[in-house]
C-alpha cells in the first residue's frame, strides 16, 4: 500500500513539474532499488552510472534478524519493475556504514566504507574493494584508525566516521576522504598502487565535511574550515606521491561543499551559504587560475542541506539538495543543460517523498538524471526518462614498435577495434604522462616529453555514446643528460667582444655504462615560461658552448643533450 501510495503522489509531482519546465518532462515513476525482506535502509546512499547505462546504488541496510549493518550494491537495468540486488559488499564487523561508490570509465565498481564494532568504538576501519565484469576483489583494509572521544547521542555526530567520499583516477590510484568526531579533523587516503597513505590535510585545526576527486593531473579537495568562523576552503596538488598542497578560500559560503571534474580536470564545486535567516545552494567552478563569482541557484527560501553535484562535462551538470521539514524532505535539484540553468532555479524532483537523509543524484552521459534516496523501508531511484542501455564498443591498440627511443615516432592504430549493436564513431587518443589528446582511427607521435614507460589510451565512442577503453604501456628509450652549468661571462673571439652565457658540462657515464655511442651535443635553451629550443650542437670532444645572443633583463635556462651514432638523443632532464 505505501508504494501504490508513492505511485500517486509521483503522477501529481509529475504533473506540476510539467508546468514548471517544458525541458524536463520525460520522468520514470520511482523505481524500488532495495526492499529486501528484513532488513530497513537508513543514512547514505551513492548512485553512479555504469558506462553502459545501467544504474548502480550502494546503500546501507540495518539486518534485524542478525542486528547487523552492512553494505549493499544493487543495480537497476531497466527491464525489471525493481532494482537487482548484486551482492553484499561488506562482510566484516558489526557495524558497516558510510558508502561510497564510484564507477570508473572502465566499468570497475569501487566501493569504500567504515567498519567498527559499533558506531561509538575507538577503533575503526576504512574498508575498500571492487567489483569487475562479474569478479569481486578481496576487501582491502585501507586503514584502521584510532578515533578517542565520546560521541554525543544527542547531537548529529551520531558515528565517529562521517562524510566519506571516495574518487578513483585513471590509473586505478584511490582516495578517500572523511571526518572523524568528536574531534572534526578531516582525513585523506591516498592509494598509489599498494601502497595506502595517510596525507597531511592540507591545513590544520577543526574542519569538516570533505570531498575529493582526483583527475590525470590533479588531486582536489573541497571542505569547510574554522578559521574564526567556517568558511569553505579548496586544495590541489600534483597527482604524484608527496606532491605539495596548494589551498584557497573559496568563501561565500559555509556549509558542506561537494566537488566534481570535467572533461578538462577543472573542478566545479557547490556548497551552502547562509544569507539572513535563509540558507541558499550556491555553485562556483574552476576558471584556470581562480574561482568564478558565486551562482546562487536557488529561488525557493528554504534551509537546505546534503548538496550533490554530478558533471557531464563543462556546460552540463546537476546540484541537487534536500530541506527536512520534520516528517517529510523535500528534494530539489538545478539542472545546467548547454550552459544554461534553469532560469526557475531549484525545482522539485518528481514523485521524492517521505522522511529521508543523504539522498544522492548522477548524470549519465546520454544526460539521463538518477536520483536516489532512502525510507526506512526502501531504496528509491527515480529517473529522468527511461534508460538507454547499450553494449559498449571494445577498443584495440595496435602500435608498429613495441619499444621507441625518445624523440622518436611511432604509429597507433585503433581500427581493429569494435561496436556489436552499433558503430563506432570517433577515436580519441590520450598520451597520459604528456596530456596529449588526438583523434583518428590511427595517429602518429613523438615521445618528446616523457620517457621510461608511458600510457597511451584509446577511447573509442559509439553512435549511443558509448565508451570503450584500451590501453598500452610504451617502453621509451632515453638517453642521459649531460649535467651542466652556465654562467655570464664576457666572450671574446676575432669576431666579437661581448657578454654572453657559457655553458659547461661533463659527460654522463650512465651512457657509457648502456653502451651509447656518443658523437655530439646538442645545445638547448628555454625562457621561465617558455619550450627548449635548440641552439646550437658542437662535437663530442667539447665541453662548452657560448651562447652569445642573450638579451638584458631575460633569464634563461640549459640543457644538454648527448646524441648517440644512431641520432638518439637525450631529453632535457634524463640525468
Amino acid at each position: 500500500m505505501r508504494f501504490e501510495k508513492r505511485i500517486i503522489l509521483c503522477a501529481l509531482a509529475a504533473l506540476v513539474f510539467v508546468g514548471v519546465s517544458s525541458s524536463l518532462m520525460a520522468w520514470v515513476d520511482p523505481i524500488i532499488v532495495a526492499n529486501e525482506s528484513g532488513q530497513t535502509y537508513e543514512d547514505k546512499v551513492a548512485v553512479q552510472f555504469h558506462p553502459s547505462g545501467v544504474v548502480y546504488v550502494a546503500c546501507m541496510a540495518h539486518d534485524e534478524e542478525l542486528s547487523r549493518k552492512e553494505i549493499y550494491l544493487f543495480k537497476y537495468t531497466g527491464n525489471l519493475s525493481k532494482g537487482e540486488l548484486v551482492r553484499k559488499v561488506s562482510d566484516g564487523k558489526k557495524y558497516c556504514y558510510e558508502p561510497d561508490m564510484v564507477v570508473s570509465a572502465d566499468g570497475t565498481v569501487h566501493i569504500s566504507w567504515a567498519e567498527a564494532a559499533t558506531a561509538g568504538a575507538d577503533l575503526q576501519s576504512i574498508m575498500y574493494r571492487t567489483y569487475e565484469n562479474g569478479v569481486w576483489s578481496p576487501i582491502i583494509i585501507l586503514k584502521d584508525l584510532n578515533v578517542p572521544g565520546t560521541l554525543n547521542p544527542d547531537s548529529f555526530n551520531k558515528e565517529k566516521i562521517d562524510d566519506l567520499n571516495l574518487d578513483v583516477d585513471s590509473s586505478g590510484n584511490v582516495f578517500v576522504t572523511f571526518m572523524t568526531w568528536p574531534a572534526a579533523r578531516c582525513k585523506l587516503l591516498s592509494r598509489y598502487g599498494t601502497t595506502v597513505r595517510e596525507e597531511n590535510w592540507p591545513l590544520g585545526g577543526r574542519s569538516k565535511h570533505p570531498s575529493v576527486q582526483a583527475g590525470d593531473d590533479y588531486v582536489h579537495l573541497a571542505w569547510q574550515q574554522l578559521l574564526g568562523q567556517y568558511t569553505v576552503y579548496y586544495a590541489r596538488r600534483k597527482n604524484i606521491v608527496g606532491a605539495a598542497w596548494e589551498n584557497i578560500d573559496i568563501k561565500g559560503g559555509i556549509h558542506r561543499p561537494v566537488i566534481d571534474l570535467d572533461q578538462n580536470g577543472y573542478p566545479h564545486v557547490a556548497y551552502m551559504a547562509d544569507d539572513s535567516t535563509a540558507r541558499h545552494v550556491v555553485y562556483k567552478h574552476w576558471m584556470g587560475t581562480k574561482f568564478s563569482n558565486r551562482l546562487t541557484l536557488t529561488e525557493v527560501i528554504n534551509k537546505y542541506q546534503n548538496v550533490d553535484i554530478a558533471v557531464k562535462d563543462d556546460e552540463n551538470m546537476i546540484v541537487s539538495a534536500a530541506v527536512f521539514k520534520g516528517t517529510s524532505t523535500e528534494f530539489f535539484f538545478n539542472w545546467r543543460k548547454n550552459d544554461i540553468w534553469n532560469p526557475l532555479g531549484m525545482v522539485g524532483v518528481p514523485g521524492a517523498s517521505g522522511s529521508f537523509d543523504n539522498p544522492a543524484v548522477a548524470l549519465s552521459r546520454n544526460d539521463i538524471a538518477a536520483f536516489v534516496y532512502n525510507l526506512p523501508y526502501g531504496v528509491y531511484l527515480i529517473l529522468s526518462e527511461k534508460l538507454i542501455i547499450n553494449e559498449l564498443p571494445v577498443a584495440v591498440i595496435s602500435a608498429d614498435k613495441e619499444t621507441v627511443y625518445w624523440d622518436e615516432e611511432i604509429t597507433f592504430n585503433g581500427s581493429g577495434s569494435s561496436d556489436n549493436d552499433g558503430t563506432i564513431v570517433k577515436y580519441e587518443w590520450n598520451v597520459i604522462q604528456d596530456n596529449r589528446i588526438m583523434e583518428g582511427s590511427s595517429v602518429t607521435y613523438k615521445f618528446d616529453k616523457s620517457y621510461n614507460n608511458v600510457r597511451v589510451r584509446l577511447t573509442v565512442i559509439d553512435d549511443k555514446d558509448g565508451r570503450g577503453i584500451a590501453e598500452k604501456v610504451i617502453s621509451v628509450k632515453a638517453l642521459y643528460t649531460a649535467p651542466a652549468t652556465w654562467s655570464m661571462q664576457q666572450v671574446k673571439t676575432l669576431i666579437y667582444n661581448r657578454q654572453g652565457n657559457v655553458i659547461k658540462w661533463e659527460p654522463n657515464p650512465k651512457n657509457d655504462v648502456d653502451g651509447y655511442n656518443i658523437v655530439k651535443y646538442k645545445i638547448f635553451r628555454r625562457e621561465a615560461d617558455g619550450d627548449y629550443q635548440e641552439i646550437g650542437e658542437v662535437g663530442a670532444e667539447k665541453r662548452a658552448f657560448a651562447d652569445i645572443s642573450i638579451e638584458a633583463g631575460k633569464t634563461y635556462y640549459y640543457a644538454v643533450s648527448a646524441v648517440d651514432d644512431q641520432g638518439h638523443k637525450s631529453p632535457y632532464d634524463n640525468f
